[in-house]
C-alpha cells in the first residue's frame, strides 16, 4: 500500500491527543518534570528528540505488535522515552559512584509493572507495548 505524508505523520501527532483533561494535564506534568531533568543534561534539540523517536517507536511497535487493539493516542510513549534519557542518566551516576547500576531501571520496572496489572484486569489492552518501546527508544537514543 502506499502510504503518503498524511498517514506517516499520524505516528507522531498521537502524542497530542488525549482522552481526557486529566490524562492530558498528567501528560504535561510528567513532560515539564521529566523534560526538566532530562534536558539540563542534554540539549534542546535533543529533548525533543527524546520526545518524538520514541514516540514514532512505540506507535510503530504496538501498530506491528497488536494492529487491531485500537487506537494509540496520548503523550505516554514520548515520555517513557524521556524516562528511558532519564534512566540513562541515573545508570551512568550510579556507574560512576560505583553504586549497584540495576537500581537505575527500578522505576521504569515498577511503571510497566503497574501497567501490566491494570492492562490484564482492567482494560485488556496492550497500551504498555507503546510505552516499553517507547522506553527502550528513549534510552537507546542516550547511548548514542
Amino acid at each position: 500500500q502506499d502510504y503518503g505524508a498524511e498517514h506517516l505523520v499520524r505516528f507522531v501527532t498521537f502524542s497530542f491527543l488525549h482522552a481526557s483533561f486529566m490524562q492530558a494535564a498528567i501528560a504535561c506534568a510528567l513532560f515539564l518534570a521529566m523534560g526538566k531533568m532530562v534536558g539540563s543534561v542534554f540539549s534542546a534539540p535533543a529533548l525533543l528528540l527524546f520526545f518524538f523517536v520514541p514516540a514514532a517507536l512505540g506507535a510503530l511497535v504496538y501498530c506491528l505488535i497488536s494492529p487491531e487493539a485500537g487506537w494509540l493516542f496520548g503523550a505516554f510513549p514520548g515520555i517513557y522515552g524521556l524516562i528511558g534519557a532519564y534512566t540513562f542518566l541515573l545508570w551512568v551516576s550510579l556507574k560512576a559512584q560505583q553504586a549497584p547500576a540495576g537500581k537505575a531501571f527500578n522505576m521504569i520496572a515498577m511503571l510497566i509493572g503497574i501497567q501490566l496489572v491494570f492492562g490484564i484486569f482492567l482494560s485488556g489492552r496492550l497500551l504498555w507495548i507503546a510505552d516499553l518501546a517507547g522506553f527502550i527508544g528513549g534510552f537507546t537514543l542516550s547511548v548514542l
